[in-house]
């Protein structure tokens, strides 16, 4: 009989599979009925997995788990209890909140600590709050297990407390007041860790704070990610009010979630904080409030950080787990002594608490500018030279202090290209929840943003609607190249069915984002000379720096040694393929007969099966390839082929090979927007021309270092973030 049921429910499932596996794109419909996080959505998943594990649900059936999942119904942690609930059912499989934490450590009776006592300590870890014994134990625990650099733990309260032949008797107590001589009696020492009794460090929560530290010499203080348990959060950072009152940012909230995942300042934290050493010994010599205060100690520290003009900073990659919570007992008093401490810079520099203003408080925004970017995906910066350009103006934006919120359409991006834009400082809207609830975020916090950055006519047209309806900021358009004339130019040379109208859709779109944004950027001049000239605008239009360079090795070739061409482009883009294929079937011949045992390497991600089936002996796909790969790839060949036949703008893949200080042989078309470049570019349109030019320059080394040369310098007067920024800046500056 169970076999029969397990069977039919198997049927029935398949039968549903196209439902509940659904793509992105269901997933946006699905949201309109069911909202993610609401209750018709967690009805919705609850039927669903009773229909894919119905066995396992009549079998572990209990009234208690049923009465949580009624509360879960009518509260607001649906999702955390979605999360909980979907890894009972998938025990081995990751989910989307932080990875799994260590279990939380008991004191065995009798149980005993080796805790090294190191002559010469990096960093020394100070008890501040030290709680129960129990408590205390098992956070040194954590410590004495995770801690691989040289350390030294103290307690600042008494540790008579714990009887001599108890675990803890070897920990030793030193008062305040001795603090900055026995820190000076260590030159060893560069960090000191504050934490509290509840804190149960993991693998790497020390080593990532110090990491963090020691990158940027203006800051002072790293505090972690302090979480409940693997699904709950217990604060991504401390909100400072200017009453002195603090706010734990995200208690309760999904770990998992972008607004928790991004390095950012932060006001302070209440458990845990790496400093640095000269911070806590001019915070400890200039009256602090005593660590008895705990937390306000941890705030007094921050705010004095901030005095001496040194960031504190949220790192949510360092987790730390909770354990056995005890009463803080600092009381009103030590409110009261931080704030009348703090006064003054807390009404100057902190807002009033309140719903409305944890937004802007949660990163210290309310003395910086915010900027929003949309755009089809995270910056693909190793697959397409438009995801380069958007990669280096985030670096640009960030290094002038935007505060950036980016947007993808594709809200489900790659976490390796999601991870390193959230360590540099860019909250990445995307997962379901964004997809779901964008207009409302958009509702909430488009007054806070005072530049709008679209990119791609596609995506800037999607969204345009509601960064109107929602924003004030100025909106500023970058097309990457004019999608048009590129679909225009196609037309011409294939001819294909529909080719023409698509053209005729985008020119259509286009004219409206150039009537409707405030600012538009191009990478070239050619395209800002036909705006003008076929469109008649009047608001600013300028040519901007697409691939920015702020260091210029220098580069010394061995042409003895190199060998080979190259062709470099992702195949999405129609333009490399039809380059590829022009390449291989009317100029390569030629090529290969007069420079016998030359080889071609074509790079770039998603080669059709008709690139692919080409490949011999000198013929080598080699595919997507990583910035190392590609460097070496620039250090191995002799020269870099682009035969675009047709696209639009300036061309990222010849710009970064003349970074490379590679020879480029390429035709009037990928040669366009690089003014003052054509007596350093290789220019032929017609096959026999590109294959001579190719022939009478590979085996001329000569010419092939001047090239060289002469294209590193053209990058360095063009392409350098100066440059770059001088051209943006006052449209940035100059908002509306």
């Amino acid at each position: 009989m169970k076999k029969d049921c397990v069977s039919l429910t198997n049927i029935f499932v398949g039968c549903l599979k196209p439902v509940y596996n659904v793509s992105p794109i269901v997933l946006r419909a699905l949201y309109v009925f069911f909202p993610y996080g609401s209750r018709r959505w967690m009805l919705l998943k609850s039927a669903f997995r009773i229909l894919r594990h119905p066995w396992h649900y009549v079998k572990s059936f209990k009234w208690q788990d049923f009465g949580g999942y009624i509360r879960a119904l009518f509260n607001e942690n649906r999702i955390q209890y979605d999360r909980k609930a979907t890894e009972a059912l998938n025990p081995g499989k990751e989910t989307m909140a932080v990875a799994e934490t260590a279990p939380e450590m008991e004191d065995s009776p009798g149980e005993r600590l080796q805790i090294p006592d190191h002559e010469q300590p990096e960093i020394l870890f100070i008890y501040a709050h030290p709680g129960s014994a129990n408590s205390l134990f098992n956070s040194i625990k954590s410590l004495v297990q995770t801690v691989s650099i040289p350390y030294r733990i103290i307690l600042s309260g008494d540790c008579r407390e714990f009887a001599p032949g108890q675990a803890l008797s070897g920990i030793r107590y030193l008062d305040e007041q001795m603090l900055p001589s026995y820190v000076l009696h260590h030159p060893s020492l560069h960090s000191i860790g504050l934490l509290d009794g509840d804190s149960v460090l993991q693998p790497e929560t020390v080593q990532t704070c110090l990491t963090t530290l020691g990158r940027d010499k203006k800051t002072g203080m790293v505090v972690p990610r302090v979480l409940v348990d693997q699904y709950t959060l217990e604060s991504a950072g401390a909100i400072l009010w200017n009453d002195g009152v603090y706010t734990r940012y995200g208690q309760g909230g999904d770990p998992g979630a972008p607004e928790f995942n991004y390095l950012k300042e932060v006001d302070s934290s209440d458990h845990f904080a790496v400093v640095d050493r000269e911070l806590l010994l001019e915070w400890i010599q200039d009256a602090p409030l005593p660590f008895s205060a705990w937390p306000f100690s941890v705030h007094d520290l921050a705010m004095k950080s901030r005095a001496s003009e040194k960031k504190v900073v949220y790192q949510p990659l360092a987790r730390l787990l909770l354990g056995d919570q005890q009463q803080n007992t600092s009381g009103i008093q030590a409110s009261e002594l931080f704030c009348n401490r703090w006064k003054t810079q807390l009404e100057k520099h902190h807002l009033t608490e309140g719903p409305e203003n944890v937004f802007i408080a949660r990163e210290r925004g309310q003395d910086r500018q915010y900027l929003l970017m949309i755009d089809y995906n995270v910056p693909m910066y190793d697959v397409s030279a438009g995801s380069r350009t958007m990669q280096c103006y985030i670096q640009l934006f960030t290094e002038k202090g935007y505060l950036i919120k980016f947007v993808s359409d594709y809200f489900y991006p790659p976490a390796r290209l999601v991870s390193p834009m959230e360590q540099q400082g860019t909250e990445v809207l995307h997962g379901a929840f964004y997809e779901a609830n964008l207009r409302q975020w958009l509702s909430d916090n488009g007054k806070n943003f005072s530049v709008i950055f679209l990119s791609r006519p596609v995506i800037a047209d999607k969204y345009l609607g509601w960064v109107k309806e929602f924003t004030t900021g100025k909106i500023i358009y970058y097309g990457h190249d004019l999608h048009y004339l590129r679909a225009f130019r196609r037309y011409e040379l294939e001819r294909g069915k529909g080719q023409l109208k698509e053209a005729e859709r985008f020119r259509a779109m286009e004219k409206k984002l150039f009537e409707s944004c405030d600012v538009i950027y191009y990478p070239s001049q050619s395209e800002i000379d036909i705006l003008r000239s076929e469109f008649h605008i009047t608001r600013p239009v300028r040519a901007i720096v697409p691939y920015i360079y702020d260091a210029f090795p220098q580069r010394q070739a061995d042409w003895s040694k190199k060998k080979g061409i190259l062709f470099l482009g992702g195949f999405h883009h129609p333009p490399n393929v039809d380059a590829v294929n022009w390449f291989l079937n009317d100029i390569w011949p030629e090529v290969a007969a007069q420079l016998p045992g030359i080889q071609f390497y074509i790079a770039g991600s998603d080669p059709p099966e008709a690139i692919l089936e080409r490949q011999s002996e000198t013929i080598r796909v080699v595919g997507l390839v990583s910035d190392e790969e590609l460097e070496i790839l620039y250090e191995t060949c002799r020269l870099v082929v682009a035969p675009l036949r047709y696209g639009a703008g300036l061309k990222g893949k010849i710009v970064e090979a003349m970074y490379y200080g590679m020879p480029v042989v390429t035709t009037t078309i990928g040669a366009e927007g690089l003014d003052g470049a054509r007596s350093i570019l290789q220019v032929a349109d017609e096959a026999e021309a590109f294959a001579r030019k190719i022939i009478g320059l590979y085996e001329n080394e000569g010419e092939l270092q001047k090239l060289a040369e002469a294209s590193v310098m053209y990058v360095r007067d063009n392409f350098s973030k100066e440059k770059a920024y001088s051209i943006i800046q006052n449209d940035l500056e100059d908002n509306p």
